[in-house]
C-alpha cells in the first residue's frame, strides 16, 4: 500500500468536463502540479483559458498520450471521464507506465460496481467513485433528516459509518448498549463522550449529549434512526423527475425507506426500465418541465420534489413549477457552477453537486496522504481501515474471538467476495477477506501489524 507525503504531488487528470476542472482548481488551490487530459478540442480550449496548467490534447487510453502527460512521475492519475471503459483502461496503464496511485470514476448502476471489489484488485485502482451512488446517499441523508453529524462511507459503499447525537427525541439514551436491540447488520463501534473517545462494552450505557457512532451494511444504516427509536418526520410522498442513471440510484435507495414514490421521465425506455426495476413505484411518461403535467400529477400532494436529470436547467424550471404548485420542498441536481448560488432565487430549496462530491471524495483521499482505506475520525483521533488479510496470513482459519486484537480497536465488518457482514466472534477468517477495523489512532500501527 502507498502512502505519501502530504505535500506538492504530481497530478494528472483524464476529462476536462465539469468535475475534472473543479478537481483541477481545488488540487492546484492545494499547491499541487496538476496536467488535464481531454479529447475534445473545445474542452481542452475552454481548460487552457480558465486554468492555468499544461492541457493535452488527446485520448487517455493512449499510451503515448500518457507519455506526454509524464504519468510515469505522477503521485496520483484521476480518470473521470464519462466513459467507464476508458476511466478503467487509462487506470490500468497509467499503474503500468509507473504512475503510484489512480482513482476512477464509474456510474453507479454499472456492472462494475456490482463486482466493484473484483475490478479494483484485477485492475489495481485505488479508489473508485461513483456520482450516483453518492448523490442518492447525500438525497438520502436529506430524507431522512437524521441528528447525523457526520456520514463517511467505506468498503466501497458496502459499509456505512453513521455517527448521531443522541438527542431528547433518541429513545436509546438511557440505556445500556446490550439492552439496544440492534440488528445482526449494525454494530455501535464507539462512544464520543466530550473529548474522549470510548470503545464500549454491552455494559456501558449511552448518554443524553453522547454522539454514537455505528458501523453497519448500508441497508441496515438506510433505517437506523428507526433502530435507535428516533421520531423522525420524513416525507411520505416523494416525486422524481428524471430516470436516468441518477434517477434511478436514488429511487432504488428511497424505496428502501418505504416511501410513496412517483416518478416521471420523457423517456419511453427509461420508464419501461423503471417500471421492471420498481414495481412499487407508480411511473409516469411525462415532461417535469410542463406545468399542466405537473398539475395533473397532483404536484401540490408532493412532501419531496426531486428534479434528477441531466439537465440543470430543466432541474431547476422544474423545480421552480413544483414550488409554485405547491410541492412542500424541492431538491435540484446541478453541475454547472454558474447555476450553483442561482437555486434560491428560484425558489429551489436546495442543490446537490455531483461533480462537487467527486471532487472532494478525491480531495480527501488526496489529503489523506493517499489512503483511499483509511476514514479519519475526529479530527484523526480514530480511524476506520479497510485491511486485506493475505493468501499466507496466520489468521486464516482462525475464530475473531480467538485472534488478540490490540485494546482501543474492533473489527466493524467483513467483506468476503461481493458480499459484507457484521461479524460475530464465532465467525471464522477466510484468505481473501477485507477486515473494516475501528481503530484509535494510537492502536492502529499494532492492528496493521497483526493483520498484515
Amino acid at each position: 500500500m502507498t502512502v505519501w507525503a502530504v505535500d506538492t504531488m504530481r497530478i494528472t487528470i483524464l476529462g476536462a468536463g465539469e468535475v475534472g476542472k473543479h478537481l483541477a482548481r481545488a488540487l492546484i488551490g492545494d499547491g499541487h502540479a496538476v496536467v488535464l487530459i481531454d479529447s475534445d478540442r473545445r474542452a481542452v480550449q475552454k481548460a487552457r483559458d480558465s486554468l492555468d496548467i499544461e492541457v493535452i490534447e488527446g485520448h487517455g487510453g493512449s499510451v503515448e498520450v500518457l507519455d506526454r502527460a509524464l504519468v510515469s512521475t505522477c503521485d496520483l492519475v484521476c480518470a473521470v471521464t464519462h466513459n467507464d471503459e476508458l476511466n478503467m483502461l487509462a487506470s490500468l496503464l497509467a499503474k503500468k507506465l509507473g504512475a503510484k496511485q489512480t482513482a476512477v470514476r464509474v456510474h453507479g448502476l454499472s456492472h462494475i460496481t456490482k463486482r466493484r471489489f473484483f475490478y479494483r484488485k484485477t485492475l489495481e485502482f485505488d479508489l473508485t467513485i461513483s456520482p450516483e451512488e453518492m448523490t442518492a446517499s447525500a438525497i438520502s441523508r436529506q430524507v431522512r433528516g437524521q441528528d447525523l453529524v457526520s456520514v463517511e462511507t467505506v468498503a466501497d459503499g458496502k459499509i456505512q459509518l453513521n455517527r448521531f447525537e443522541l438527542t431528547g427525541r433518541f429513545d436509546a439514551a438511557g440505556k445500556k448498549i446490550k439492552d439496544i436491540k440492534l440488528p445482526r447488520q449494525c454494530l455501535i463501534t464507539a462512544l464520543v463522550r466530550g473529548t474522549s473517545i470510548l470503545i464500549p462494552t454491552g455494559e456501558d450505557e449511552v448518554r443524553m449529549g453522547d454522539e454514537v457512532l455505528l458501523i453497519g451494511a448500508t441497508e441496515t444504516m438506510e433505517r437506523v434512526d428507526k433502530i435507535l427509536g428516533g421520531r423522525i418526520s420524513m416525507p411520505r410522498k416523494v416525486m422524481i423527475v428524471g430516470g436516468g442513471r441518477n434517477g434511478r440510484a436514488v429511487a432504488r435507495t428511497l424505496e428502501r425507506l418505504r416511501l410513496k414514490l412517483k416518478i416521471l421521465d420523457q423517456s419511453i425506455e427509461h420508464c419501461e426500465t423503471l417500471a421492471s426495476l420498481l414495481p412499487n413505484a407508480e411511473i409516469e411518461h411525462g415532461d417535469g418541465t410542463n406545468l399542466q403535467h405537473l398539475k395533473e400529477s397532483n404536484v401540490e400532494k408532493v412532501d419531496l420534489f426531486l428534479a434528477l436529470t441531466d439537465n440543470d436547467e430543466v432541474n431547476l424550471i422544474s423545480c421552480q413549477l413544483a414550488k409554485e404548485i405547491g410541492a412542500t420542498k424541492t431538491i435540484a441536481i446541478v453541475s454547472k457552477p454558474d447555476y450553483q448560488d442561482l437555486y434560491k432565487r428560484l425558489n429551489v430549496n436546495a442543490i446537490i453537486s455531483p461533480r462537487t462530491l467527486v471532487a472532494e471524495r478525491i480531495l480527501r483521499f488526496v489529503r489523506s496522504g493517499g489512503d483511499a482505506r483509511i476514514t479519519s475520525i475526529e479530527h484523526g483521533r480514530a480511524e476506520v481501515i479497510e485491511l486485506g488479510i493475505g493468501d499466507r496470513s496466520p489468521l486464516i482459519g482462525k475464530a475473531l474471538k480467538d485472534i488478540d486484537f490490540p485494546r482501543g480497536s474492533l473489527v466493524g465488518a467483513i467483506v468476503r467476495g461481493e458480499g459484507v457482514f457484521v461479524p460475530r466472534g464465532g465467525d471464522i477468517l477466510e484468505a481473501d477477506d477485507m477486515l473494516i477495523v475501528f481503530a484509535l489512532t494510537q492502536a492502529r500501527k499494532n492492528v496493521e501489524a497483526l493483520v498484515q
